[in-house]
């Protein structure tokens, strides 16, 4: 299967499903709460919204997902690691700049004096 069995559609949304656990003593009243995030996904037809337990063929699974992500971090992070390389570059060339333009001042003023 690679569409929506209601509609036809073929793209879907995926959720993280989590499941939030609730402990009672035996008065009734609530111990602890806590969710608890399985490694599990829903899917979610875009157009009539019908909700699929398993994945349609050709469509990524759980693994594709944390796949993508990771990618997505590593791209975010050179990208940010290239963008600090620029900036340092760009500030010491012309902290280099305003020092070169500083001495060749100064040797031009010693050599006119003398």
């Amino acid at each position: 299967m690679n569409q929506c069995p209601e509609c036809g559609a073929r793209r879907f949304v995926s959720k993280l499903l989590v499941y939030e656990v609730t402990g009672y003593d035996e008065g009734g009243e609530q111990e602890f709460r806590r969710q608890h995030v399985r490694a599990e996904f829903e899917y979610t037809c875009s157009e009539c919204q019908t909700t699929l337990r398993t994945l349609p063929a050709d469509r990524r699974d759980y693994y594709d997902e944390v796949a993508v992500l990771e990618t997505e971090r590593r791209a975010a992070l050179r990208d940010q690691l290239r963008q600090l390389g620029r900036r340092f570059w760009r500030r010491l060339a012309a902290r280099t700049t305003w020092l070169a333009l500083g001495l060749v001042t100064l040797v031009t003023g010693l050599v006119i004096w003398l």
